[in-house]
């Protein structure tokens, strides 16, 4: 991958958003690893918006948004450097990358309530790879607009439905001849 490779894949797909290349770092990582991934995301994606408006010059992906990933993992200063430098570059929206891959829950939410001072509020601001409900709104109260996740639909594809009183897997038996809503409390189509 590069990143001309990725938009290039992205401006064939005819993707809404495109993602940047960045550099994800596992979590816990060391400061040397932080370091060099925000260093390296910042380089891509000043690469990236470069290509972009060389692409929309000649008439490629004018209808297409295009957004920056800040990471840092859960480094403040290595958040915040990132973030400022991106918001520099002319991107359509910005990401916060790199969560939601190891650490605990309220060390993620610190991060986003840390980083979004630094991220530009005129512009959509996207959390990647998160999507528990509690997350969600955990999440909105901090200031993200996006997010993106493959859990609803992996918990849908294995019987996992999420309703008002708690998670139910309608895999089980005993919902074999039950033909009751799932969720009493909502009216949509699929719970009545």
């Amino acid at each position: 991958f590069t990143p001309r490779s990725v938009l290039d894949t992205q401006y064939e797909l005819g993707s809404d958003i495109m993602m940047i290349l960045d550099d994800l770092v596992a979590l816990p990582a060391e400061q040397k690893r932080i370091d060099l991934s925000i260093k390296r995301t910042i380089k891509w994606a000043k690469e990236a918006i470069d290509y972009h408006k060389f692409m929309q010059s000649k008439g490629v992906g004018l209808q297409q948004n295009i957004f920056g990933i800040v990471q840092g993992g859960t480094d403040y200063e290595a958040r915040k450097f990132c973030a400022e430098a991106l918001n520099q570059m002319p991107f359509d929206g910005l990401a916060i990358g790199g969560l939601s891959v190891g650490e605990s829950n309220e060390a993620m939410y610190d991060t986003v309530e840390a980083v979004m001072p630094f991220m530009d509020e005129l512009r959509p601001r996207y959390l990647m790879g998160v999507g528990t409900p509690e997350d969600l709104v955990e999440n909105v109260e901090r200031g993200v607009d996006m997010f993106d996740c493959v859990m609803p639909t992996r918990n849908a594809r294995n019987g996992t439905l999420f309703t008002s009183f708690g998670k139910i897997n309608i895999k089980s038996a005993k919902f074999i001849n039950d033909h009751a809503p799932i969720d009493p409390a909502c009216q949509c189509y699929t719970c009545k």
